[in-house]
């Protein structure tokens, strides 16, 4: 993949993280807004690990090393809570939580 498409992803999912903890207060309460900025995180550290080390280094303002690192801490705490919650595979997800919690 291309620099231009990681920075496409980055810059596209950062813009609908914004959008959808705009608010603080709705954000706070609305797990789905939360999962959803969650996903867009991984997305943008993924993206930020695409691009080429010479792209990285022409751009040092930005810490992309921080932005991929912010995406393996999200992906490390859900793994965690999932385990912690005895939820290791989705079918068992489904089965103990059909709520979808």
């Amino acid at each position: 993949m291309s620099d231009e498409a990681s920075l496409l992803d980055i810059l596209t999912f950062g813009r609908r993280a914004i959008r959808a903890a705009k608010e603080k207060d709705s954000f706070l309460r609305d797990e789905v807004a939360q999962s959803a900025v969650a996903y867009c995180i991984g997305v943008m550290g993924e993206g930020a690990k695409r691009l080429s080390p010479e792209f990285q280094k022409s751009h040092p303002e930005v810490n992309w090393s921080d932005i991929a690192k912010m995406r393996d801490l999200l992906v490390s705490r859900v793994s965690s809570r999932r385990l912690e919650r005895g939820l290791g595979h989705r079918d068992d997800f489904d089965s103990r939580n059909p709520s979808g919690d």
